[in-house]
């Protein structure tokens, strides 16, 4: 247990992120550093998480690489945690595009509670954005749609919001049926003559018609 988070050149700045490691050490780990919480391939035990979770919000003020790497860091934890501070730093948090992006992505990838409502009613309701699209990992990771059919659906709902984004088109090639197909070209009949939109949707229509395997729905996560 001591040597899990262990590093010989820790340091830290910062009356926050001090806080952070010296409550890490007194679990009696060695004292990391954020970098080190960051990158280790050990899942992270739910009483380092508790001490993340609980600063986060101050680290962020301190040091806002150090707030990304340990947001980062939460992707590999060993057993589910509250998603509730995260939420609340994507919603309320001053954080450009780009951070709350990477929350929204944490938050749909990690054993972050169940968010599943949460995350189908932000890519429903809320304006497309950089930090929104952050949200479209959780499609096939925390959202626990039962079947393919029923992400099929909800994809519909939200892929002309996303359109800008891949994502919506690596899923659509990947679980998208040829009973999916009219949705498509109607797409491209409403298109106005958008030729590169139209270009996109031709090449999911080809990736349906040409598929020969059947790609495996994720299961339900519980």
């Amino acid at each position: 247990m001591a040597n899990l988070l262990s590093n010989n050149n820790g340091k830290s700045d910062g009356p926050c992120i001090k806080k952070l490691l010296d409550e890490i050490a007194a679990l009696g780990y060695e004292r990391p550093t954020i970098d080190l919480l960051h990158h280790t391939s050990t899942p992270l035990p739910g009483s380092v998480v508790e001490i993340i979770i609980k600063l986060l919000p101050c680290i962020y003020q301190e040091h806002i690489g150090s707030g990304e790497h340990l947001v980062r860091a939460l992707i590999n934890t060993h057993d589910h945690f509250n998603p509730e501070v995260l939420i609340d730093l994507y919603e309320k948090s001053v954080l450009n595009e780009g951070l709350k992006q990477s929350i929204a992505h944490v938050i749909s990838i990690s054993k972050a509670g169940d968010v599943s409502n949460y995350v189908r009613k932000s890519l429903l309701n809320k304006p497309a954005s950089h930090a929104s699209a952050g949200f479209l990992s959780a499609l096939t990771a925390n959202c626990k749609f039962s079947t393919r059919d029923e992400l099929m659906e909800f994809l519909k709902l939200i892929f002309l919001k996303f359109s800008y984004y891949e994502e919506v088109f690596r899923l659509f090639k990947r679980y998208g049926r040829m009973i999916d197909i009219p949705f498509l070209k109607e797409l491209i009949n409403d298109s106005n003559n958008n030729r590169k939109f139209s270009n996109s949707i031709n090449q999911v229509i080809e990736a349906i018609q040409k598929r020969k395997i059947e790609p495996v729905f994720p299961k339900k996560k519980s």
